[in-house]
């Protein structure tokens, strides 16, 4: 399984020449990218969940006063299950946030560990939330694939 990482303005443009699942992470309080269907598109997992990396006493969102969505043990069981039917198959996992960057980063480096026992390219290319990386690595110990 080929892992790469996109954000929103790559993943709303994309057609993938070859067999591909998605992994869709927006923020919270906005409207779902729109993902071009297409032949190779064999599925796709929306999720939604602010980008921090560790929880916030207040729990508010100080741009827009609404609460914040943090990633879950759920979500993270959510990543697992979609894409452990993939796992061993000629598949490219697209993973893709905001900016491409860390939540994106960090579903990608995490699964990367897990699937293949390795993850320092995303570490230097992007910025992975150790929130998500280390939720979806604790969740894969815990229950592993099944």
């Amino acid at each position: 399984m080929n892992i790469i990482v996109k954000s929103r303005q790559e993943i709303e443009s994309l057609i993938f020449e070859s067999p591909y699942i998605v992994v869709s992470i927006s923020d919270p309080y906005s409207a779902r990218p729109v993902i071009r269907a297409n032949s190779n598109l064999l599925k796709t997992l929306y999720l939604q969940f602010h980008d921090i990396d560790n929880y916030i006493p207040n729990d508010k969102n100080e741009i827009d006063k609404k609460p914040i969505t943090y990633f879950t043990q759920s979500q993270a069981r959510n990543i697992i299950d979609f894409v452990k039917e993939f796992i061993g198959k000629d598949v490219t996992l697209i993973v893709h946030c905001e900016a491409g960057i860390c939540r994106s980063a960090g579903v990608a480096a995490s699964l990367s560990k897990c699937i293949l026992g390795h993850d320092s390219r995303y570490f230097k290319q992007y910025i992975p939330n150790m929130l998500v990386y280390q939720t979806i690595i604790n969740e894969w110990n815990k229950n592993g694939v099944q």
